[in-house]
């Protein structure tokens, strides 16, 4: 995939979930990485249609998981919603949102490099566990 809105196309059909919550979850685990990650901006900024993904959910306001994910942009993930929470809230629970956030590293890594991402996966830990 070229750019993290066809990754989440795919995901979104491969898991029978809704595109737009599953943008939604992806923009706060993209905020939060964001925040509080060694390296976060260097990522995304390495993740073509990243910014794309963030400024939808942001700039969306409204309520549900796009108005959680813009709420994160002043707030820690680890004391709103919480990862899984979050990612539950867009349809995945459990396996499929290990899986989901295990497929997100690998698109990572393809487009940012196994050092810049394990550094970043390594400094916040929900995402580390």
């Amino acid at each position: 995939m070229n750019n993290l809105q066809e990754f989440i196309a795919k995901a979104a059909g491969d898991f029978g979930v809704g595109e737009d919550k599953l943008q939604g979850a992806t923009s706060g685990l993209l905020n939060l990485i964001s925040k509080e990650a060694d390296g976060g901006n260097e990522l995304i900024s390495a993740l073509p249609g990243a910014d794309m993904i963030m400024s939808a959910a942001s700039g969306g306001g409204g309520g549900g998981l796009l108005g959680i994910a813009g709420k994160m942009l002043g707030g820690n993930l680890g004391q709103s919603l919480g990862l899984a929470g979050m990612l539950k809230e867009s349809g995945l629970d459990g396996d499929d949102a290990g899986r989901y956030v295990n497929m997100l590293v690998d698109f990572a890594k393809s487009h940012a490099g196994q050092e810049l991402v394990s550094r970043v996966v390594s400094s916040v830990p929900q995402l580390a566990g």
